[in-house]
């Protein structure tokens, strides 16, 4: 079931007046946005065909995935996926797995120059073996400009899962390519070292501690609700920097495209024992030589 789950998640992957700032983002009906959205069509209609070449053309070749944990090789996943899947269909033969449809509600597009932030909620109606469903994803994707052509660089999704889920058996692509959870590309030290400072100050009682977020910012929680406010995300790590609190932060992971950076992390419990653990995604772009909090998502950890 594996496998064939990997396939369904493989796809991504209101300002507040309470915090001021001067700083505007493009309005949606930019070209940039506009071409944006052109770009998730064509993801998804080859999705439905099965065909490879426009993933390999859109997605940047450090893209990330996150849904319950990173993926740093879902790129090539995907990419094993479809070209097995279109043999098959070529030799006139029947999926297993058919993707009925894929699409997606108007996207919320929030643009920082070359970097792109896109909360969406998107539709994938497939079916297995004549079992039907209906997987719904909230999506929070980033997207880089790189000479000038947009990429998809990753995303984080919350899945909401029909219910019976069909039984699934694992995809063939994807017998020998197991999950990678380190990236190809680690961000620079003197990256890190930023975003731990910003953290560690998110952590402690401080009166501009607002200032560390753009306008523009949105959560995404576990249960795909998305709200302007940043107190559950300060609540994380104030709790996780409390020895008396039950929670740690650890396998943080940062990657980074020019001014922009992804900082990963898990949220568990110092019990060991204890299986409640959130995978989280924070994105922060470097904006007048400081970097701001713009988008954050959280899952919770499934094996």
């Amino acid at each position: 079931m594996k496998g064939i789950v990997a396939l369904l998640i493989l796809i991504p992957t209101l300002a507040f007046a309470a915090f001021p700032s001067q700083r505007i983002t493009v309005p949606p009906q930019s070209d940039d946005a506009e071409m944006i959205r052109r770009l998730m069509q064509e993801i998804s209609d080859a999705f439905v065909a099965r065909r490879s070449e426009p993933f390999e053309r859109i997605y940047d070749e450090n893209h990330f995935g996150v849904r319950s944990r990173p993926v740093f090789n879902s790129r090539e996943q995907l990419f094993a996926i479809m070209n097995h899947d279109s043999a098959v269909l070529k030799a006139g033969k029947k999926l297993d797995f058919e993707t009925l449809s894929y699409t997606f509600e108007e996207p919320d597009i929030r643009l920082f120059g070359d970097t792109a932030i896109v909360h969406v909620l998107k539709h994938d109606r497939w079916r297995y073996r004549g079992s039907n469903c209906h997987t719904r994803y909230q999506a929070t994707d980033l997207w880089i400009r790189r000479e000038g052509v947009w990429k998809l660089a990753g995303g984080h999704l919350t899945t909401m899962q029909c219910s019976p889920m069909p039984w699934l058996r694992p995809h063939p692509a994807l017998a020998s390519l197991r999950d990678r959870r380190v990236p190809y590309v680690r961000a620079r030290p003197a990256t890190e070292t930023a975003i731990q400072a910003i953290v560690n100050a998110l952590a402690k009682p401080d009166p501009v501690i607002r200032t560390y977020f753009d306008p523009s910012f949105v959560m995404t929680d576990a249960e795909g609700s998305a709200s302007p406010g940043p107190q559950s995300l300060i609540r994380t790590f104030v709790t996780a920097a409390n020895p008396a609190q039950d929670h740690i932060l650890d396998s943080e992971i940062v990657v980074e495209w020019g001014e922009t950076a992804v900082y990963m992390f898990r949220v568990r419990p110092r019990v060991s024992e204890s299986t409640q653990i959130d995978q989280h995604m924070v994105i922060l772009i470097k904006m007048d030589g400081r970097y701001q909090i713009v988008a954050a998502h959280v899952s919770k950890l499934e094996d």
